[in-house]
């Protein structure tokens, strides 16, 4: 019993049920097969992505109650706003299909190049790490917006609420997402270390409480690794180094671009920038925190209250 994730009715303290946690096999075979469907989902058409979420959202409102109520059993809350919570997921689903072809556009920059522009290119596999209080809302305000923009989810939810997790993985399975880019992850917090050093997973958000973001944070600061080796893999004859990934806190923000060194060397106080090829760009990192909950991602600048996983490369043609 001590090894299951025990889900109760806090109306009446009855057991509603138990889950085995996944094994070590079925961690990684979920892993697995949410790295192989990382690359096919990134290279999918921000129309075709816009349309499973529209999917996403009829499977949801088709089956409403159901999961308001799973929502009413397993932490308690009233069923009016449990509806309400379902058809705000939903909501998400429907906006970021409408808005995300937008939103993901190549962007001008200014710059002493001929042409600059900074392109959003997905990150790969994110782990969430999601709470009880909102089991439904907190899994879609990041799932919505980071499969829209081209990543995978790998879902680790709050032990009390693993029926809702499976339910949720059932919508995405139904409205017909690929296998692997949408999967729950049946395990303990004390597995969530683990996986945030895995390096198919590239990178976590969390909502929990301070304390749990701090583990997070300093569980992330320990496994930077590059955040945009898919696209430097692609320009590697422009770009010769790599952005990497940092832990910021919930609501900052973290953007990686690109100058010329000119611009480095104002910063620096140098007078005679390097044009060598191997030295034409830099990278460069910005960030800003004002919450303690961690998050490992980047994201669009002027998005403010929706974070978006994604990597932002300046590119500058010369």
């Amino acid at each position: 019993m001590k090894d299951e994730l025990v889900s109760t009715n806090p109306a009446t303290g009855v057991l509603i049920e138990s889950h085995t946690p996944d094994t070590a096999a079925d961690i990684n075979r979920k892993l697995d097969n949410s790295a192989r469907a990382a690359e096919g989902w990134a290279a999918t058409s921000v129309s075709e992505r816009a349309g499973l979420l529209r999917a996403v959202a009829a499977t949801l409102r088709a089956d409403l109650d159901r999961h308001a109520t799973a929502m009413v059993i397993e932490m308690g809350k009233p069923i009016a706003e449990a509806r309400a919570e379902v058809e705000k997921c939903a909501f998400a689903c429907d906006y970021f299909a409408e808005h995300a072809a937008r939103f993901l556009g190549d962007e001008s920059a200014a710059s002493d190049s001929p042409r600059s522009y900074i392109a959003f290119e997905p990150l790969g596999t994110l782990l969430a790490c999601m709470p009880w209080n909102f089991p439904y809302w907190q899994v879609f305000r990041c799932a919505a917006p980071a499969l829209a923009a081209g990543n995978c989810i790998v879902l680790k939810h709050a032990n009390n609420v693993t029926r809702c997790g499976r339910l949720i993985e059932e919508v995405f399975r139904a409205a017909g997402m690929e296998t692997g880019v949408f999967a729950l992850l049946a395990v303990p917090i004390a597995a969530v270390a683990g996986l945030i050093a895995d390096p198919r997973v590239a990178a976590v958000s969390l909502t929990g409480s301070t304390a749990a973001g701090r583990s997070v944070g300093e569980t992330a600061g320990r496994n930077l690794r590059s955040a945009c080796s898919s696209w430097a893999d692609r320009t590697r004859s422009s770009c010769s180094t790599t952005p990497t990934s940092i832990a910021l806190p919930r609501s900052g923000r973290a953007h990686a671009f690109r100058t010329p060194d000119r611009a480095a060397s104002r910063r620096s106080g140098s007078s005679s920038p390097t044009r060598s090829p191997a030295r034409s760009r830099s990278a460069l990192w910005c960030g800003h925190a004002r919450s303690p909950s961690a998050i490992l991602q980047t994201r669009r600048p002027r998005w403010a209250r929706w974070r978006v996983p994604t990597c932002a490369k300046h590119s500058s043609v010369r």
